[in-house]
């Protein structure tokens, strides 16, 4: 599933749905998943919640 990451882990979800496996657990944990913005009001790539997610995230808070 090269490249189509939405589809890769909706395929592993799939997965669990039939039965649990630890390789799946891994290979969902490897992909990772983009948090929320700080922000929801303001769009993902707006400067203020960009420079803030990462404040917080440097800090320990996000």
């Amino acid at each position: 599933m090269s490249g189509n990451k939405t589809a890769a882990i909706q395929a592993f979800r799939e997965g669990m749905v039939r039965g649990w496996s630890a390789e799946i657990v891994e290979q969902l944990k490897a992909l990772g998943q983009r948090k929320p913005p700080v922000n929801g009001l303001l769009a993902r790539t707006n400067p203020l919640n960009t420079y803030l997610g990462l404040f917080l995230s440097r800090i320990g808070l996000r």
